[in-house]
């Protein structure tokens, strides 16, 4: 798992967006099993790596919780095929 700290002088806020966009996509990718979003375990294994990224990537800690829900709920729409 790639983790990395997104905040860089010399990087643009856009590029710092997408790499971390990137790094999202990726937890899902790699922990979206059959059935995940039946699976609680995988889910809050998701949800763990994406509120580690989140911090890492310097997110304010009082929007980790709210963004992290919100990412799960885009995802379960998102890799519902995936679900089975």
């Amino acid at each position: 798992m790639r983790q990395h700290r997104m905040c860089s002088s010399n990087r643009s806020i856009e590029e710092n967006v997408k790499e971390l966009t990137h790094i999202i996509t990726e937890i899902f990718q790699d922990n979206a099993v059959i059935d995940w979003t039946f699976k609680d375990d995988v889910k809050r294994e998701m949800r763990k790596r994406i509120k580690r990224q989140l911090r890492a990537s310097n997110c304010p800690s009082k929007q980790v919780e709210h963004l992290a829900r919100q990412l799960m709920e885009l995802a379960e729409v998102h890799y519902k095929h995936i679900a089975g």
